[in-house]
C-alpha cells in the first residue's frame, strides 16, 4: 500500500519526490530543501528553487491553505559571522 501511494502523490506533479519518515532519517541529502509533511505523515518534497513556487505547486494541488511549505536546512544569518 505504501508504494502505491508514494507512486500516486508523485504522479500529480513532475516536481514531486515522496518519502517515508524512515526514508528520510536515512538519507543523507534531501532532495529538495523544500517539503510539506502530508495528512498520511509522508514527507513530499518539491524540486524547485524558490520556495514561493513550492507554494504555488503545494496550493494548486491540495488546494490553498492546507500546507504550508516547510524548508529544511539552515536559514542564511544577516552579516558576517566571525569565530574570534
Amino acid at each position: 500500500m505504501d508504494e502505491f501511494y508514494k507512486k500516486q502523490t508523485q504522479n500529480q506533479h513532475k516536481k514531486f519526490v515522496v518519502l517515508s519518515p524512515d526514508e528520510v532519517q536515512s538519507v543523507k541529502t534531501p532532495p529538495s530543501r523544500y517539503y510539506i509533511i502530508d495528512a498520511f505523515g509522508h514527507y513530499i518534497f518539491v524540486k524547485v528553487r524558490e520556495r514561493t513556487k513550492a507554494q504555488e505547486i503545494i496550493n494548486e494541488i491540495y488546494g490553498k491553505g492546507f500546507y504550508k511549505i516547510r524548508r529544511m536546512g539552515l536559514e542564511p544569518i544577516g552579516g558576517e559571522v566571525s569565530a574570534r
